[in-house]
């Protein structure tokens, strides 16, 4: 049963990557801190869960300090295909990338595996119901991720230690249609900031003129290239489509769709947020597609459209 909160002044963030950070103190100096949270346990799968004021408790072997937690909201019907907070813990829950591009792959298409690959967005808070220290982190105001990757294909270590200044031969890896889940808790928090998916496009001319049209290039002014449009606001950029995100769901993006707007050298997916404030979303995308059958496609995407990017 979801249950929505009614404060969310206590909530401390997580590390998204490690899934908790250090603690001064030991747990069994720790006590629950004001107000009192209800706690239950319910049980999934022969596993018993704890679940303390709608936040679900998993152990964490943080440091060699001992046993610390994992705090996320706890979601009993789940929407198939969509990746929570937890499922990128590996030690929370069993997870496999794989399961969910096979499950979010459209009709008439087939999965595709680049050399490099990751597309996630999230942030991870947890109550303080143990009274821990935490930096405290909001969610981002804008989140920009590659929906087309660029790769480096060439050799950019110096000595076996990579060296951003090396130039190199790089590429941009393309594909057909991509999945997008976004976990957004909207029935787990009293409010929530709006969440508007920007795609953009990064025009071959600018490209060219910053990067040269040789696709040599360094680390070092790839980077410089980002912050550049990144700090004018993507205002040479152009944009190609955008959506309001308001429920968890699986969304999808169609590149064919996007390059005949104009010829770009790689597209962008920006997460735009209204507001900053400690709070719990994921975004996933890293099932990308290749269409194998355009007639079995086009009829799925067809009776899909409100779930494009667009």
């Amino acid at each position: 049963m979801k249950k929505k909160r009614n404060c969310i002044i206590f909530l401390l963030v997580i590390c998204c990557i490690s899934g908790c950070g250090k603690n001064s103190r030991s747990v069994e100096d720790e006590v629950l801190t004001e107000p009192e949270y209800e706690t239950r346990s319910i049980v999934q799968e022969n596993e018993t869960v704890q679940v303390y004021d709608g936040w679900e408790r998993v152990d964490c072997p943080a440091n060699d300090k001992g046993i610390k937690y994992v705090y996320y909201p706890h979601v009993e019907n789940k929407i198939k295909g969509v990746s929570y907070v937890e499922d990128s813990l590996g030690y929370a829950t069993d997870y496999s990338l794989e399961a969910f591009k096979n499950i979010n792959c459209p009709i008439g298409c087939k999965s595709i595996k680049h050399k490099s690959e990751g597309c996630e967005s999230q942030s991870n808070f947890q109550p303080e119901l143990e009274g821990a220290n935490s930096i405290k982190r909001n969610n981002p105001l804008i989140d920009v991720r590659d929906g087309e990757k660029v790769l480096d294909i060439g050799n950019s270590l110096v000595n076996n230690v990579f060296d951003e200044t090396v130039v190199t031969e790089h590429e941009v890896l393309t594909q057909d249609v991509q999945a997008v889940s976004f976990a957004i808790y909207e029935d787990f928090f009293d409010t929530i900031p709006e969440l508007t998916v920007k795609l953009y496009g990064i025009p071959v001319t600018l490209w060219e003129e910053e990067l040269g049209n040789t696709m040599e290039f360094s680390w070092k002014q790839y980077e410089a290239f980002e912050k550049q449009y990144q700090d004018n606001n993507f205002a040479k950029l152009d944009l190609l489509a955008e959506k309001k995100i308001e429920k968890t769901g699986v969304y999808y993006i169609d590149y064919n769709d996007l390059h005949k707007k104009g010829d770009y050298a790689q597209i962008l997916i920006v997460l735009n947020f209204d507001k900053e404030m400690p709070y719990t979303y994921r975004m996933c995308g890293n099932g990308i597609y290749e269409i194998s059958d355009k007639e079995a496609y086009d009829e799925w995407k067809n009776s899909h459209m409100d779930y494009y990017i667009q």
